[in-house]
């Protein structure tokens, strides 16, 4: 009876699965990782560290699937069916811990209705498979807290520990909960079969074997070719260690204001009812239970180690902290005593996290790559693209992989600008042409500025040497011009503008006068729609180009005199989620000592705080806000504006 009850609920949870997972997964990467271990699969290349040996190979592996659909979807598939096997053996394990099926069942309901845990699942990601080796784990705790001494056993508390520890090195702290199922164990450890936890393990380090060997390859593209190399540079890269920098990086008080963000985002992801079922499991545990005693473990070092980590993606690094708090609201559930109100209170638990979690959990679009698209429409052939290698390169070097996609252009990644990166860009920048958007690092375009000037073209700069100008002043052809101060301002001639969505308008204008009112030169560009309102995403003004020329000059020019005569291009985006229609272009200049906006004090609507720079990043590319000022409301409606320059813009 109990055997059907727990293959009826698998059966319910392969159904929702297939429903959740399965229907929604595409033919399209994320940001961020998962363009990287699509390439990463497809060459065999190894991604950044640790390396995930395991996961490339399987990824490797299911482009033999017999589908004819890209690689894409063939390892999102994949990573659908890891997400699935993580929920029905999350199922199993509470059910060997103890609870009765229904319980069980809702607690695997609610880390199958995670926003996030959804996120991760259809599309190739690390984070799944984490998951289930943490479970994998647990299951093997529970049955060594039993006395269990059979060779099975030991042999997959040697596998699972070994694959675990080389899929992400954090699995050794996790693995530490198995202290509390050793140490209800009436038998000595060591009766455990020693011979076969040694098979267990030395299987379990094929995959980081299979990654050494190919760490030594001199061809990778992927990771930087001087780390890897030989014991010392494996152990680097298996360890983890190149990204140390990463730990224990935030000050105390964005620590402190994550630790109370978790809670919200707990909120919205699983829902209002986790966190406070899952602490009344927490007063109710019985002293003898090591299940609860490790759930609690993982769930807390989990978040402490997310807490205190920089990372793009640190809120899928929760994961195995939602699945803690899923399995403790199970615990919770299962100490209902009346029959009646546990099933009652189960389904309605069951019920709304899955009403609440479908109308959000939405199929992958492709906004990595169409941003890609449009960021190299105005890339000319034999250009050097200079790239983040976080953002920018992986969904460039996926349609380079998948549709041969602009061959024509050179790849530079550049995660750091020093004097080496400057001047290897100065050897270059005299024989070909050097673009990128400079997003990332955050003073890129401070850095390039002190020996070089950037032009904007689309949603990126041109590099060029000082002594090359953007335009022709003498030939600059004004309609207008205003004073400022001693200096003015050359308008260039009215015109009606015509693009898409998604494009670039280029516009120019002209400076004459005292260096020193150069400096303070603001210009702010934005459209506004038929009735004249700006556009906004996420509290952020779009549709601009907010800048101040000085700061897109090299610096040499500006201290060498006293007057300066100079033409400018810029560019600006149009939003590439705008309706068609009539709007208007307006483009304002002002005088301003003071700093502009720091976009890091701005307060960005939907902003997920375990994503910070990540969001911003992702929303300067999309926005084509290339190291631009970003404005808030308050702030753009404090700034006292003086408007030069209006006309019609239509976006069809």
């Amino acid at each position: 009876m109990k055997n059907s009850r727990l293959l009826l609920a698998l059966l319910v949870l392969i159904i929702l699965g297939i429903g959740f997972y399965f229907t929604k997964v595409t033919d399209n990467i994320g940001w961020y990782n998962s363009g990287e271990f699509v390439a990463a699969a497809i060459t065999m290349d190894v991604p950044h560290a640790p390396g995930y040996p395991l996961l490339t190979r399987l990824a490797n592996l299911s482009l033999a699937l017999p589908f004819e659909v890209g690689p894409a979807m063939k390892m999102n598939l994949l990573s659908a069916i890891i997400g699935l096997l993580a929920i029905l053996l999350n199922l199993v394990f509470l059910y060997l811990a103890g609870l009765r099926i229904l319980p069980a069942l809702v607690a695997s309901i609610l880390l199958l209705a995670s926003r996030t845990y959804f996120d991760q699942a259809i599309l190739i990601e690390v984070y799944c498979l984490e998951v289930l080796l943490v479970i994998s784990g647990l299951m093997v705790g529970i049955f060594i807290a039993r006395d269990s001494n059979s060779r099975v056993t030991a042999f997959f508390a040697g596998l699972v520990g070994t694959i675990g520890v080389g899929h992400r090195p954090t699995f050794v702290l996790y693995a530490v909960a198995l202290y509390f199922f050793i140490n209800v164990r009436k038998e000595p450890l060591k009766k455990l079969s020693l011979a076969w936890f040694a098979i267990g393990v030395i299987l379990g380090f094929l995959p980081s074997l299979d990654l050494y060997f190919r760490l030594q390859s001199g061809t990778r593209l992927l990771l930087d070719p001087m780390i890897g190399q030989g014991v010392l540079g494996f152990l680097q890269v298996y360890t983890g260690t190149v990204y140390g920098g990463g730990l224990f990086s935030l000050g105390f008080t964005e620590v402190l204001q994550r630790f109370f963000y978790f809670f919200k985002f707990i909120f919205d992801d699983v829902g209002f009812f986790v966190l406070p079922l899952a602490f009344i499991a927490l007063f109710r545990q019985r002293e003898d239970s090591p299940v609860l005693k490790a759930l609690v473990f993982i769930g807390m070092i989990n978040l402490l180690f997310v807490l205190n980590y920089n990372a793009f993606e640190a809120h899928s690094m929760l994961l195995p902290c939602i699945f803690s708090l899923c399995a403790l609201t199970g615990f919770s559930l299962n100490r209902i005593k009346d029959p009646g109100a546990r099933t009652l209170v189960c389904v309605l638990v069951a019920v709304s996290a899955l009403l609440i979690a479908y109308p959000k959990q939405n199929s992958l679009d492709s906004e990595s790559v169409d941003f890609c698209r449009r960021f190299f429409k105005k890339i000319t052939p034999g250009t050097m693209a200079v790239m983040s290698n976080d953002v920018e390169f992986r969904p460039y070097y996926f349609l380079r992989l998948t549709e041969n996609f602009r061959k024509d252009v050179a790849v530079q990644l550049l995660d750091d600008i020093g004097l080496k990166e400057l001047r290897g860009l100065a050897s270059i920048i005299e024989k070909r042409d050097v673009a990128g958007t400079f997003v990332y690092p955050h003073d890129a375009v401070e850095k390039l500025v002190a020996s070089f000037s950037l032009v904007a073209e689309g949603y990126g700069f041109n590099i060029v040497s000082p002594q090359t100008p953007a335009l022709d002043f003498a030939r600059f052809a004004a309609k207008d011009k205003i004073s400022l101060g001693d200096s003015s301002i050359l308008l260039p001639e009215s015109q009606s503008y015509k693009l898409s969505a998604g494009g670039s308008l280029d516009y120019a204008y002209a400076f004459s006068g005292q260096v020193e009112d150069f400096k303070q030169l603001q210009v702010i560009t934005f459209i506004t729609d038929s009735e004249n309102r700006k556009i906004w995403r996420n509290g952020l003004l779009t549709g601009h180009d907010s800048h101040m020329p000085a700061k897109f000059v090299a610096a040499n020019l500006l201290s060498e005199q006293q007057k300066i005569e100079v033409a400018l291009k810029r560019s600006l985006v149009v939003p590439y989620d705008l309706e068609p229609g009539n709007y208007q272009l307006h483009i304002i200049f002002r005088k301003s000592a003071a700093n502009p906006a720091n976009h890091n004090e701005l307060k960005i609507e939907s902003l997920n705080l375990f994503n910070r720079e990540g969001f911003l990043e992702v929303f300067k590319l999309n926005y084509g806000q290339s190291n631009r000022i970003i404005f808030d409301r308050p702030t753009f409606a404090a700034i006292e504006t003086f408007p030069a320059f209006t006309c019609p813009l239509q976006v069809q």
